[in-house]
């Protein structure tokens, strides 16, 4: 009796601590993962996105850096909000958008205003999902998003925007394939 307690009390903590991995998207909804970081001495930060499909090819890809950021709340919104009009621009139709933010995630789902300092951003970018046929918001963890999390880190090298189209960089290859690992074994 006193095992099974036992077990009972590991279990949650276990699945706490098991590696999650990026799961592709079903039919021809589009997958956006972002990320975003910050860098309080500047006060600026960058970003990251790549888009895939169901089978989990990469229709394309982003990053850049941030200017005038506040905080890490800030620089994730931004991500998540360039990660949408780059959507928009590519004439993506349904999408989800997913990043690791997980207070930007509930927020963006919340039906209420939102009254924080970046509120603004959150009301855009409930905003913009009128431009698709279908838009979500899910959260996965960091570990999930490792194309995103790469993509975000090379930003903050460059001196501006930069896309690829049906590619990522270098740089984000091991994460990707790590990714289409994951999806081919299920």
């Amino acid at each position: 009796m006193e095992f099974q307690w036992c077990q009972q009390a590991v279990t949650p903590l276990t699945a706490f601590l098991e590696k999650v991995t990026w799961q592709a998207p079903i039919g021809d909804v589009v997958k956006i993962n972002f990320d975003g970081s910050f860098r309080s001495s500047s006060l600026s930060g960058s970003f990251g996105a790549v888009a895939r499909d169901c089978e989990g090819q990469v229709l394309g890809a982003m990053a850049g850096p941030l200017f005038m950021v506040c905080d890490s709340f800030a620089a994730e919104a931004l991500a998540a909000l360039k990660a949408m009009v780059w959507a928009r621009d590519m004439r993506f139709i349904d999408i989800i958008l997913e990043g690791d933010a997980l207070s930007i995630i509930w927020k963006v789902n919340s039906p209420t205003h939102d009254l924080s300092p970046i509120g603004p951003y959150i009301e855009e970018l409930k905003l913009y999902c009128s431009f698709f046929h279908s838009c979500k918001f899910s959260h996965i963890k960091r570990d999930g998003n490792a194309v995103g999390n790469s993509l975000a880190k090379y930003g903050s090298s460059l001196p501006a925007n930069v896309f690829w189209m049906e590619e990522v960089p270098s740089l984000a290859m091991d994460a990707l394939l790590n990714d289409c690992n994951a999806c081919h074994m299920e």
